[in-house]
């Protein structure tokens, strides 16, 4: 599994082990209609020292949004969205979890929920 990770103009490449790339790959998708939507988290690591990549479901992210209206230099406004980094909640199984523990995340999503059969099914898999 390939997996790009863009921060600002850097780009990193993260390349899995080929036996465990061939593995999530066999895995993300079955051939089920619809084709799933996959949420993958990589956690800021410079060294790309990974703990390995880990099947979640969603977690809690807690967010402290500021909206500030500012004016372009043509004078029309626009919004910007600021405020502090969002935080979550540490839980095992979640996406936020294993990316605070140094893990890549896989979520598989329905429109806006976790897919949780798919999950248990993904779970059975030994990556």
């Amino acid at each position: 599994m390939k997996v790009k990770r863009k921060v600002g103009r850097q780009e990193t490449k993260l390349e899995g082990k080929d036996k465990e790339s061939k593995s999530i790959k066999v895995a993300l998708w079955d051939g089920q209609k619809p084709a799933p939507i996959w949420n993958i988290n990589v956690p800021y690591r410079p060294q790309g020292d990974y703990e390995g990549v880990l099947l979640t479901r969603q977690g809690v992210r807690l967010y402290q949004d500021a909206l500030e209206k500012r004016l372009d230099p043509r004078g029309v406004p626009y919004y910007w969205i600021g405020g502090n980094a969002p935080t979550g909640l540490v839980e095992d199984g979640t996406d936020f979890g294993a990316i605070k523990k140094g893990y890549i995340s896989v979520t598989p999503l329905q429109m806006d929920m976790t897919d949780t059969v798919r999950l248990e099914k993904l779970n059975s898999i030994k990556l």
